[in-house]
């Protein structure tokens, strides 16, 4: 394991008031499931083509959720009507302050859901989660789908709410994930799958051969962080095939608890 954890490393990069008679509990923040379009995200929650994110969306609004859209910079101010937000695919890295407001949002009791396309951009926000991501695309020596490494099933999954029910889901050129702190790994490859260091699609001799994560997740401060190291599997292609819908579902049962 500790092999495993160094190989891995090498990848990575005012005064209260008062009143008479009981105090009202404080109002829930209304259900409102916010998209970021601030970081050019490959695909549109809100179209219907294959790569993009519609049927997601209806599927957010069906579990009771409004769902809005955040073209700007991520500030406290943008945060403040979402109970969830929403990284779907980022291109554009994110900015340290918009990784502290985040870290408020969440500390504060809000909801993140990391659906990452390419590393780069989301790393320092993840690690900011306990959740490190590598720097490279994984692929797998077993469950492949239609005999692509860098496609394939995952099947190995810890006790959680965002696991329950769950026999296998498909992820199509998926990241590493590994904890540290406070994440925690929930979903991940078998102990066969390799860093595709040289994007050979092809294991090759050298490339670190390990298990990594797939799923992450974090409770950090009053808040749920869930991070899921490829955007594809919530597209409208990939959403029905194997329990992925069933995923995007026990995600947002698992916020709203």
């Amino acid at each position: 394991l500790i092999a495993s954890m160094f190989l891995f490393s090498v990848l990575l990069n005012g005064a209260p008031a008062f009143s008479k008679g009981k105090k009202k509990k404080p109002a829930k923040k209304p259900d409102i499931s916010v998209f970021d379009m601030s970081h050019s995200e490959m695909f549109h929650p809100s179209n219907e083509g294959p790569i993009d994110y519609s049927a997601f969306m209806k599927l957010l609004k069906t579990n009771a959720a409004e769902v809005a859209f955040n073209k700007d910079r991520i500030t406290a101010r943008s945060l403040d009507m979402a109970r969830t937000y929403i990284l779907a695919g980022p291109a554009d890295p994110l900015a340290p302050d918009e990784i502290d407001a985040l870290k408020q949002f969440v500390k504060g009791g809000g909801n993140l859901l990391v659906l990452i396309h390419t590393s780069a951009p989301v790393a320092r926000l993840t690690e900011a989660f306990g959740i490190i991501v590598s720097k490279v695309v994984i692929a797998e020596q077993a469950d492949t789908i239609n005999g692509q490494a860098q496609d394939f099933y995952v099947t190995r999954f810890a006790q959680h709410d965002v696991t329950d029910g769950l026999k296998k889901i498909s992820v199509y050129e998926s990241w590493g994930l590994m904890p540290r702190a406070d994440g925690r790994i929930v979903a991940a490859t078998s102990e066969n799958a390799f860093a595709d260091t040289n994007r050979s699609r092809a294991f090759d001799k050298g490339e670190p051969v390990m298990t990594f994560g797939i799923i992450g997740v974090c409770e950090f401060g009053k808040g749920k962080v869930a991070v899921l190291s490829d955007d594809a599997p919530f597209t409208n292609r990939h959403i029905t095939h194997a329990d992925n819908g069933k995923l995007a579902e026990n995600i947002i049962k698992w916020f709203r608890r």
